[in-house]
């Protein structure tokens, strides 16, 4: 999303969340909560502050959710990876006193990166996993024909970029606001993890060894 604020407009809050139509019904989305709006881009939503007549907090399901009601009488329910943030820049939006200040961003150096681990071993857990599908999905490798290869090649990337994005969002979850940092998106698959070593001051071995597990893979298709 390329957000653009107006003159004058403060971003309190910008990253991953979920706009809840339903119990059932949920789309991911990117949030964006100013002093004066709040963007929904899966909806195209922009809603003004005169539009918001409370905010209020409650659960879906085990995961804390922020409600907006709005003065039309509707209701925009929605959670965010960085829940503790998004929660405080929806009463500041809101005006209430209760909400206090942003909170303060935790330190670079504290990131947990158990999950950059797996995202940078994503290659060979992928590797396991898709050729259990695939000999579920698609039967004897002797009988896979091109759309297969095609299928199995694609359900890879899907699963490699899974796991990219669920340290993104874990990340998110501690509390940083990787948009404002200047974080790669996880479409960018090994860039991503160069660029999470360079904004958090940590090693290149997460992207290395990412790319040496898939150099060898490349290797032993063709070899």
């Amino acid at each position: 999303m390329n957000f653009q604020p107006r003159p004058q407009e403060a971003v309190l809050f910008e990253g991953d969340g979920t706009l809840l139509k339903s119990k059932l019904n949920v789309k991911e989305t990117e949030l964006v909560v100013t002093n004066e709006r709040l963007v929904v881009t899966v909806s195209g939503q922009t809603i003004e502050k005169a539009g918001i007549a409370s905010v209020t907090e409650g659960k879906h399901g085990f995961a804390p959710k922020v409600t907006f009601v709005l003065r039309d009488g509707s209701t925009v329910d929605l959670m965010a990876a960085n829940a503790h943030g998004f929660k405080a820049a929806a009463f500041i939006l809101a005006g209430r006193e209760e909400g206090g200040s942003m909170p303060a961003a935790p330190e670079l150096s504290k990131a947990k990166n158990g999950t950059a681990w797996v995202a940078a071993l994503g290659p060979l857990f992928t590797a396991i996993i898709v050729a259990i599908l695939a000999r579920l999905f698609w039967g004897d490798p002797d009988n896979w024909g091109l759309l297969a290869l095609i299928q199995i090649f694609l359900l890879r990337v899907a699963f490699i970029w899974l796991f990219l994005r669920i340290d993104y969002l874990s990340l998110q979850k501690q509390g940083y606001a990787v948009k404002q940092l200047g974080l790669a998106d996880p479409i960018t698959l090994p860039y991503y993890l160069f660029s999470r070593a360079k904004v958090f001051g940590h090693s290149k071995l997460y992207g290395i060894t990412w790319c040496m597990l898939v150099a060898l893979d490349f290797l032993l298709v063709f070899a």
